[in-house]
């Protein structure tokens, strides 16, 4: 459906029949859907609509100790292929945390973490065994 709405010219007066018209698209327009992998977020800052963000998986070393239901200070690896061994990705410390509550680890374990979209933190995944 194609509506024509049209600018009003400098002294033209402003009727019903153009205010309603304008209030109707604006309506139309606010009702924005998406299909994946679109998705639509609506803030104090209007409509966006963004590419579907997929699960970060990454792999960590703990550098303090992590108690049940707590957070502990990490650093991301990566994998070294000329070395074949996992290295700190960088110095920078990122915090983890255990949402369920059923993971304790020292310093030194690793961890399978995800950054999370929905909480916008790195979320504990799977620590290493004993």
């Amino acid at each position: 459906m194609t509506i024509d709405l049209r600018e009003v010219a400098r002294g033209e007066p402003i009727t019903a029949e153009w205010g309603n018209a304008l209030v109707g698209a604006l309506r139309r327009a606010l009702r924005i859907t998406a299909a994946s992998p679109l998705e639509v977020h609506a803030d104090a800052g209007g409509v966006n609509l963004s590419l579907a963000s997929w699960p970060r998986w990454e792999l960590c070393e703990l550098t303090t100790t992590l108690a049940a239901g707590g957070l502990a200070q990490a650093r991301l690896q990566t994998f070294d292929f000329a070395t074949s061994a996992w290295i700190d990705f960088t110095a920078e410390e990122i915090t983890v945390h255990d949402s369920l509550g059923d993971k304790n680890g020292a310093a030194g374990r690793r961890a399978w973490i995800f950054f999370s979209p929905v909480s916008a933190r790195w979320e504990i995944v799977q620590l290493q065994c004993n």
